[in-house]
């Protein structure tokens, strides 16, 4: 694999990690370049957006950008091991084991998981099968048969592929296929919580997000589904939009709506765990792995639920820190306690 591809997948990993405002073990920073200052992906400052953030490894190159230390997480301290580039590459790049990677670095197996697991939230196994499953969908887009993009993204069988794919997403090559080259229908509004926008497919609503200022959202809808055909909505497909828009400033915030909320089969379920939760109710994050019946998974489900692609409707904002702190929202703390308060305003 290419070092663009592979720096892309570190990228993305670092950017769930800055979501979830993940802390412990967190050996990378990230840079914000409109006000000057690098961070810990746990700082408690209001998360950036996303095209206005760059990715360090170490102090040392943070301040070669011209950047500062922030005052509130205080970064310096904090830095990645210098052979944990190269084995990352390793893991993303080639068909090394996770145990021959350790041996390459020169490290033992529990500290390769370990600072993965600190630099990424995820662990190398995760990290190798999530770079070939990009690799796959990527390649699906590009091949002309499902069998071809399975051997060009790197597995040795068809029915390996097919197995990471029903591991990944619940549904085999082909139709991952078929969904990425969907078409899109996009419409823009406004809640008393800002603008936003709202996307649907055929089988129903897809995205629903905030806009920050200076945000396009054709931009952002096509960001999100790289392959889809993306239209301005029209007739009932307007309607429908403008529903789920209109949706967010209601005292009854679970509309009858078609969605169509796609993911891993881990999202899935945190998504589906989150739409049981009853206005003014409140779980925090190892609550919610209970729930699923993952309780040592409360890190997963934290990027699962910074990953929500429908805000309000599938109420990520319910999800509180252990103390019953706000924690972070995708979307800013400020909307998540104005979202809080009208629900117990409602009780």
């Amino acid at each position: 694999m290419d070092r663009l591809m592979v720096a892309r997948i570190l990228e993305e990993q670092r950017w769930q990690a800055v979501l979830a405002r993940k802390v412990d073990g967190a050996l990378f920073f990230y840079g914000v370049l409109t006000t000057g200052i690098y961070c810990l992906p746990g700082c408690p400052s209001r998360l950036p957006k996303r095209e206005n953030v760059a990715f360090f490894d170490s102090v040392r190159s943070a301040r070669a950008a011209g950047l500062r230390p922030c005052k509130r997480c205080h970064p310096d301290a904090h830095g990645v091991p210098a052979w944990f580039g190269e084995a990352c590459r390793a893991l993303i790049g080639g068909d090394a084991t996770v145990s021959k990677v350790a041996a390459l670095a020169g490290v033992s197996r529990a500290t390769l998981h370990r600072v993965t697991v600190g630099v990424l939230g995820v662990t190398p196994s995760a990290l190798r099968l999530g770079a070939r499953d990009l690799r796959l969908r990527e390649a699906l887009a590009t091949h002309a048969s499902v069998l071809e993009a399975c051997f060009a993204a790197g597995f040795g069988s068809a029915s390996a592929a097919y197995a990471q794919s029903a591991r990944a997403h619940g549904a085999p090559p082909g139709v991952l296929r078929r969904h990425a080259a969907r078409e899109l229908r996009v419409l823009t509004g406004t809640s008393s919580l800002g603008a936003m926008v709202a996307a649907k497919s055929e089988a129903g609503l897809c995205l629903l997000e905030f806009l920050e200022e200076g945000d396009d959202a054709h931009t952002r809808v096509q960001a999100r589904f790289p392959e889809a055909q993306v239209e301005a909505a029209k007739g009932s497909d307007r309607d429908l939009l403008a529903r789920a828009i209109a949706a967010v400033d209601m005292a009854d915030r679970s509309p009858v709506l078609p969605m169509d909320v796609r993911g891993t089969v881990f999202q899935q379920k945190v998504w589906a765990a989150l739409q049981t939760l009853s206005a003014g109710e409140r779980v925090s994050y190892s609550d919610l792995a209970a729930r699923i019946g993952r309780p040592s998974a409360a890190r997963a489900v934290a990027r699962a639920v910074g990953e929500n692609p429908i805000a309000v409707l599938v109420p990520c904002h319910r999800v509180v820190g252990k103390n019953g702190g706000l924690a972070g929202y995708r979307w800013g703390v400020e909307r998540k306690a104005r979202l809080l308060a009208w629900e117990d305003e409602d009780e």
